[in-house]
Parts: structure tokens; sequence; C-alpha cells
């Protein structure tokens, strides 16, 4: 069997919306594309997808985070990685979960492929409210730029909706993992870097998805181990969420013939909440270090660890025109031919 044009990444950690994701994008007018899906709660979800692979015209890749990966937070680079080692089309498009796929959301990241660019979809923010089987799409917002195509730069290359080659993904070693357990950025970290490599970015207009807002939203734990550290300042104390639980028996009750007509209403996106990166030092449970002037931290209950921010990741790669990502942390090349090995 012949490899795919299109891989479609999809890294989650949240229960809800992803056999919902499957099944709606058997919809798609374009077909010739795998879904790679890296789930942060692959053993409680693994007898799900198997079930919904039968039903599916498409190839599924359902695999765990790779197992240093964190128990909380967000893993985003990792997870993304370890998708780019499973991947086996020309391109790779990033989907986030919690999103609805227009029929030719592939399509319109394809067109744009074969003309050599890097793309940016179209996105609309829907209410949270909109994942609970209703299916009214309520619009919160329009993060996009309108009807017609543009050139972008990197850094508008975000992964709620956006494509790249897979070799010119592994040219750039992947996303940074030094962005692991952040604020976030390890997308247009790696946009940054497939500009310094020499691609061309644009906006497919075309390729349109509707993308739950995320305004006050919590990360959802991988695991129901979470450390007091954790829980005082803010997250869940532990148990298992399913805040947004999906009827599965209206997955295909979308009206593909009048999802386009919805238009964007004004609304401006929540400040980010930082208060979660105040008085590090003071901790007892904290160990924190500095390398290449990014401050780091580990919790000693948890495990959890990361940048204090990732805004220090960003000005690192432009003051240093980092290209790839460093090797030390994690080498793509390596871990395809370690995959592709094993499955001699």
């Amino acid at each position: 069997m012949s490899n795919p044009e299109v891989s479609i990444s999809i890294c989650t950690r949240r229960f809800g919306g992803l056999i919902t994701q499957l099944k709606l994008l058997n919809a798609q007018s374009f077909k010739d594309f795998e879904v790679v899906i890296v789930d942060g709660i692959y053993g409680l979800r693994k007898e799900e997808v198997d079930a919904v692979r039968n039903t599916v015209s498409y190839n599924i890749i359902h695999v765990p985070p790779k197992e240093n990966a964190r128990l909380v937070g967000i893993d985003q680079a990792s997870m993304r990685n370890t998708s780019l080692i499973y991947a086996s089309g020309k391109y790779v498009l990033f989907f986030d979960d919690y999103q609805i796929p227009d029929t030719n959301f592939v399509l319109g990241h394809v067109e744009k492929f074969r003309e050599g660019y890097c793309t940016k979809g179209r996105q609309i923010y829907i209410s949270p409210t909109d994942f609970d089987g209703d299916y009214k799409l309520n619009i919160v917002r329009d993060d996009s730029f309108g009807l017609s195509d543009r050139a972008l730069t990197g850094s508008q290359w975000y992964t709620h909706s956006s494509g790249a080659p897979l070799s010119m993904l592994i040219e750039i070693n992947g996303f940074d993992e030094r962005s692991d357990g952040g604020t976030g950025g390890e997308d247009y970290m790696t946009g940054v870097r497939l500009g310094m490599a020499g691609a061309k970015f644009i906006y497919a207009s075309k390729s349109l998805c509707y993308h739950m807002e995320h305004g006050g939203m919590r990360i959802y734990p991988a695991s129901p181990t979470i450390c007091n550290w954790i829980q005082s300042v803010g997250y869940d104390k532990g148990e298992w969420l399913s805040t947004f639980p999906l009827d599965k028996d209206k997955a295909d009750s979308i009206d593909w013939d009048n999802v386009s007509k919805y238009k964007s209403s004004n609304h401006k996106r929540p400040p980010y909440n930082r208060s979660i990166y105040k008085d590090y030092s003071g901790s007892a449970t904290l160990t924190v270090w500095v390398e290449e002037g990014i401050m780091f931290f580990k919790c000693k209950i948890c495990g959890y660890e990361g940048p204090v921010d990732s805004i220090p990741v960003i000005q690192s790669i432009l003051a240093n025109k980092s290209k790839v990502a460093p090797k030390k942390y994690f080498d793509l090349k390596e871990a395809i031919k370690v995959r592709k090995a094993d499955n001699k």
C-alpha cells in the first residue's frame, strides 16, 4: 500500500471530541490522508479508537506519548514530534482536538501544498457548549484573514490548522521540546524556523475549521495523580474531567451545506492568566535552573517540568538564528530510524 499524500496530526490529552472528529474527517472531499493520534489518555481510549477504525475510509495510527512525557501540563512539542515519527505522508497537517472540520478542510491545504507553500487554514472559534452534542455552532469570533488567500510569515503558523512538507519538518528537527510544559508557542516557533529554512507561507482560506474557544478553559490532566503544588495553582484535584462530553449518536447531525454561512462576531480574546508563574524561587517543592538564558523548573512531587515561560525560547531561536531544534532534547531523524527498525 502506497503512502498517503497527507498525514493529519492530532495530539490530545482531553476526554471528548476525538471520536467524533474521526467520524467527521471521514466526510472530507479529499480522501488521500491518514490520521496520526498521539493520545495522553491512550489506554482509556484505545478500544474506542479501534472500534471507529473499522468504520472510516482512512488509516488511523493511534499511539501514546513517549515514556518520559510529563504526567500533567502541556507537552505539545514532544507530542507533535511523536506524530512526526509515525507520519508517512508527503505533507503533515496539524489539527487540534475539539475542532470541527469543514468538508473541504484537507483539500484547502493540499491545493496550497502542491503549489509549494506551508499553510495556515481559516479558523472560526465556537462556544465550548457546541460540544455538548447540540452542534448549534455559536460563533464567538473569526480568527482568520477572511475569504481570500494571502502571504503570511512563519510567526503566523499555528497548529490548530497548519501544514508543511514532512521532509522540511525533518530538516529543522521538528518541534523544539524546550517549550514542553510552558505557555505554548511551540507552533509559531517552528514556523519561524521553517522560514529560516526557506519555507513560504500562505493563508489557505478554503481550509475552514471550527475551533472551541479557549477562554477560561483548564488543561485536562493526563493522570489522576496531581501533587498539592499543582492543585494550589488552580488545577482540578486529580479527578478525571469530562466537562464537554459528546453525544456520539449526533456525530453526523451537522448540516454541511450550511456550515460556511456563519459570520464572525466582535470578540476580544481574554488575556492569559500567568499567575501560575509567580514566586517560583520561594517554593521548596521546585527545582529551578537556567539554561541558555531560559529558566526551567521541575516539581519535586509530581515531576512536572518545563520552561517558566516559552517567550525566552523563541528569543533564543531568533538571537542564535537556530534553524534546527537542539538535538540534545530530541533527534527526529534518529527517532524515525529507530521506529522503522522496530517495524521490520
